[in-house]
């Protein structure tokens, strides 16, 4: 990829999302295009902010980040997914 690279990031956790959004903002060629709760709109985001990348949690409430695969995948849509999550095992 050359040029500025556009990330998407789907995280139900606010704090962690807010801070992905302010950490990677500050990386040079990064732009943030979206951060959101689930992969609801993925789809639509897909097609409206044409991201390069996506930064996504597994789980989530609504649509979780395995169907929002899916749903990408079966669209043959080539976006680069990067899968984010949390196992707390004590």
């Amino acid at each position: 990829m050359k040029g500025e690279i556009h990330l998407l990031i789907y995280e139900d956790n606010s704090f962690f999302r807010n801070s992905l959004v302010e950490l990677l903002s500050n990386v040079p060629d990064f732009k943030i295009m979206g951060a959101f709760e689930n992969c609801n709109g993925i789809l639509e985001h897909q097609s409206t902010l044409k991201p390069d990348v996506i930064l996504m949690d597994i789980e989530m409430s609504g649509t979780n980040g395995i169907e929002g695969l899916r749903m990408l995948r079966s669209n043959h849509l080539e976006t680069l997914v990067l899968m984010l999550t949390v196992f707390e095992d004590n």
